[in-house]
């Protein structure tokens, strides 16, 4: 059951389309606590103190200013985050932390169900951590005009971290009840498909056999769907590009939401 779910908030920039999926989701599971969470770098004073003794108090006092700046800067891009969210996702609450990305979001995701993550064109630094090290699910959700819960895309290589996806989803947005999955390059007598067990549990799942390139048909079911489930990628991501094995390029250029369990 859906009960609380974070929502990472780093930039003015991402709060429109996050606060528009949040609303998807509240409009669907109305019980459901959104909070949503500024992260920082840490600017305590040490980030000043490598300066002093080099040249006096004059430049002591230019670092603290600049120190200070940096920290006006910081909380007002948190309040301006703070306002617009808060003014968009009705009920929902909002904190800040400071330190390290991946390190902070995957602390605070101990007491959340999933978060949300914006989803760039390129997976940066910061979102390789957290996807080779999250705990609980992630949700990445790109800047679309607008979002739905209905039409799911199951990625299925045949993989455990894929099945796991697809059960933590399950637990999750227990409403949903069909499934579209994808496999390519395997037979359909060698597939170990989900259909008996979602039977036994009144929910249907349809599956695709393709052969070819695994990103370029992702890409292309994708374009059908409301969202991706794939499996999680905790993989090295040079690996990953270097065996040429399917995910990261449909992670990086499909555009809509994807769930990583």
């Amino acid at each position: 059951m859906l009960n609380r779910v974070l929502v990472k908030l780093d930039n003015e920039g991402e709060v429109k389309h996050l606060a528009r999926y949040s609303k998807v989701i509240m409009e669907n599971y109305p019980e459901v606590e959104i909070v949503g969470l500024f992260i920082h770098p840490d600017i305590q004073e040490h980030s000043y103190k490598e300066f002093r003794g080099v040249g006096g108090d004059y430049d002591i006092k230019e670092a603290m200013d600049e120190h200070e700046l940096k920290i006006a800067k910081i909380t007002e891009t948190e309040n301006k985050i703070r306002d617009e969210f808060l003014s968009s996702v009705e009920k929902a609450s909002f904190y800040s932390k400071e330190g390290d990305i991946p390190e902070v979001l995957m602390n605070e995701l101990r007491l959340f169900d999933m978060a949300l993550v914006s989803k760039t064109e390129k997976i940066g630094h910061d979102l390789r951590e957290l996807l080779k090290s999250h705990n609980k699910p992630i949700i990445l959700v790109p800047d679309l005009e607008s979002y739905s819960l209905d039409r799911i895309l199951v990625a299925d290589d045949q993989g455990l971290e894929v099945n796991k996806s697809v059960f933590k989803f399950m637990s999750i947005f227990q409403k949903v009840e069909e499934f579209k999955a994808i496999t390519v390059d395997i037979s359909q007598e060698e597939v170990k498909d989900l259909t008996f067990y979602m039977e036994r549990i009144g929910k249907k799942i349809d599956y695709n056999f393709e052969e070819g390139s695994v990103d370029e048909i992702i890409l292309n079911y994708s374009k059908e769907c409301d969202m991706l489930i794939m499996g999680n990628l905790k993989r090295s991501f040079m690996v990953e590009k270097l065996i040429r094995k399917g995910g990261i390029k449909a992670l990086e250029e499909v555009r809509k939401p994807v769930f990583i369990g």
